[in-house]
């Protein structure tokens, strides 16, 4: 794989694989490499299962499926590369972050049963559906169903011995389990106990034994998941309950099916992380809070000559000592909101989600809630409210500005403290409707939200993050950066490796630092190239208009060969960067030799050398034809 592809680290492995992390260096993007171990690769009937599962998988295209790039087979290396997912698994959610919303739940099974039902149609059942075979991807929230490990196609013949059962137990149908034939309704069955978990967290059938499973599973009827105590629509509650009939007879026919029941079963929503459920939460309730302290201070300043009358005969009769503490109870409750979202917003931080997410989910509530107006109506008030709301926001300087000028013309003059109260009331409302963000469209699904919410998308709300986000180390996110180079990453890999190195042995090899530079320049220029000579092939294309003449094709035939020649530089320039960062790794790790360091170093520059010249001979030419008349 070297120079092909860029192994960076393993992310999970299985009964049938171990997937590592990894860049495409032609297309500089992250994939995932699926690598049969090597005891399987070398059993013949386990190879061509896993075989069968890549090259049937790779034949679908489908968003809800994950595709496979491609599938190689070297002596006893067997791998496949596929899309690499940014997210987690359905079955890590769930032990994360508990049960699943309905509506969420709902979205889910809608999307597995059209990739199911795309599936079925082509004559592959997966025979694994569960919730550690189905990816959530980070942002979107799309399920994507992944490991075709065991699927085969209908019509073939088995490749497991009799009685030999190919699935995890807790999520077979009946007739998988007694190792009858099966058909898409076999995974229908497995869907519904995945819903079942994603709903409820727990299992339908479970026991502490593989045969205590499998009598329940055989012999019992699935419970109904709508008396698990948990509040659903009822619709979803039947199709869930459908999906776990033990006769595949009265089950969906097809996935399709099933996901037209779904969008029936009510409105589905895309997934909120649980932490930024709570943040949103939190803000809206400080939003009731605030709304009250304000309407209190306004009151207290239209009674005012009354109410300080009472508050003095109260204070009073409680005694200082008492209302030292009532004063001091009511400040710390106050100060209990900011504290509290504060605390939530670097738990956000901490679990790598950003601003964006908190700005994703409530624009998602507004078209939630633009979608709630259009069908029941909004009321004449609301729209009012709506249009008032825009308004102040869109004056929120006049206000600030009115309110500073008040103060100060105040504090000159020695007005009385009436007056300079009102003004900074007025001026903390202009701060608070600017950190609300400016107007927007008519069009946009943040106008539907509250001014609380509102605050979330605007500047208050990333202040708050870069706030709480102060000494805060950001955790990596499993996918590399897409927008860098693969030769960028691996010098930066490199160079950091070298770096962390005690410092004898850095001394010993000094020369390091200068060939990591000197491997990713050159990799940068076979890359531009090879980027030029696709250009000019797409130009000389274009200029045929698919009437070339000999002269034409001629160059077309030159400028791919020499197309071809970069790529297979460049992939030879890569491995030689990758040599060096795993011999590094190595040394890091205690575990490697001085002397295969030294030998890649020296191959290193041997192929540097080599790629200067024919750079450097390819540019001299090209400057030579740029002179000469046509």
């Amino acid at each position: 794989m070297a120079g092909r592809f860029s192994l960076e680290r393993e992310i999970g492995r299985g009964g049938m694989g171990i997937v590592f992390l990894a860049r495409d260096v032609a297309l500089d993007r992250p994939v995932a490499v699926k690598l049969l171990p090597s005891h399987f690769a070398r059993d013949a009937a386990m190879r061509e299962r896993f075989l069968r599962e890549a090259r049937t998988a790779a034949q679908f295209s489908h968003p809800n499926i994950v595709p496979i790039h491609l599938v190689e087979e070297h002596g006893d290396l067997v791998f496949f590369v596929m899309a690499f997912v940014d997210g987690e698994t359905l079955g890590q959610r769930v032990r994360r972050a508990g049960p699943l919303t309905p509506s969420v739940a709902n979205r889910i099974m809608r999307e597995v049963a059209w990739a199911l039902g795309y599936a079925h149609q082509r004559g592959v059942v997966h025979r694994d559906v569960k919730p550690d075979n189905i990816l959530l991807e980070r942002g979107s929230g799309r399920a994507l169903v992944t490991d075709f490990g065991i699927a085969r196609l209908a019509e073939a013949g088995t490749m497991t011995q009799p009685g030999e059962l190919i699935g995890t137990v807790h999520y077979m149908s009946p007739e998988q389990a007694m190792g009858e034939p099966v058909d898409g309704r076999s995974d229908l069955y497995s869907l519904g106990v995945t819903a079942f978990f994603a709903l409820t967290g727990k299992l339908p059938f479970d026991a502490p034994n593989v045969p205590a499973v499998l009598h329940k599973l055989v012999n019992l009827p699935a419970p109904r998941v709508a008396l698990q105590g948990l509040p659903m629509p009822a619709k979803l509650a039947e199709a869930v309950d459908r999906c776990l009939n033990k006769d595949p007879a009265r089950r969906f026919e097809s996935g399709e099916a099933l996901a037209e029941a779904l969008a029936d079963a009510g409105q589905t929503v895309r997934d909120v992380p649980p932490q930024v459920r709570s943040l949103l939460r939190q803000v809206r309730n400080g939003g009731v809070v605030l709304a009250g302290v304000s309407a209190t201070f306004w009151l207290v300043l239209v009674l005012a000559k009354e109410l300080v009358a009472g508050i003095r005969a109260f204070l009073e009769a409680i005694g200082v000592e008492t209302a030292v503490v009532l004063i001091g109870a009511i400040g710390v409750f106050v100060l209990l909101f900011p504290v509290r979202l504060f605390q939530t917003t670097r738990r956000v931080l901490k679990d790598g989600m950003t601003h964006a997410d908190v700005w994703n989910a409530l624009v998602a509530e507004g078209k939630a809630l633009k979608e709630e107006h259009a069908l029941l109506g909004l009321s004449a008030r609301r729209k009012r409210a709506m249009e008032n709301r825009e308004r102040w926001i869109g004056h929120w300087v006049v206000l600030s500005g009115v309110g500073a000028s008040f103060i100060a013309v105040g504090v000159i003059a020695g007005t009385g403290g009436g007056v300079l109260v009102i003004s900074a009331l007025l001026l903390l409302s202009g701060l608070v409707l600017g950190g609300a963000g400016p107007t927007v469209d008519r069009a946009s699904p943040l106008r539907a939200l509250d001014l609380a919410e509102r605050l979330m998308t605007g500047r208050f709300g990333r202040l708050l993050f870069r706030l709480a986000g102060i000494g805060l180390r950001q955790p990596e996110r499993a996918a590399p950066a897409v927008g860098e180079r693969t030769e960028v990453v691996l010098a930066l890999a490199a160079d950091g490796l070298f770096d962390d190195l005690p410092s004898d042995v850095r001394r010993r090899f000094p020369q390091v630092p200068e060939a990591i530079g000197r491997l990713e320049a050159q990799a940068a220029r076979l890359r531009a190239r090879e980027v030029g000579l696709s250009d000019a092939l797409a130009k000389v294309d274009i200029a045929a208009g698919g009437t070339q003449v000999a002269s034409r094709r001629s160059a077309a035939e030159d400028m791919e060969v020499a197309r071809r020649a970069a790529r297979e530089r460049l992939a030879t320039v890569v491995a030689a960067l990758e040599s060096i960062r795993l011999d590094l790794l190595r040394l890091h790790a205690g575990v490697g030799s001085p002397d295969d360091l030294t030998a890649d170093l020296e191959r290193a520059r041997e192929i540097g050398s080599t790629v200067d010249r024919e750079l450097d001979a390819q540019r001299d030419v090209e400057r030579l034809l740029s002179r000469t008349p046509s």
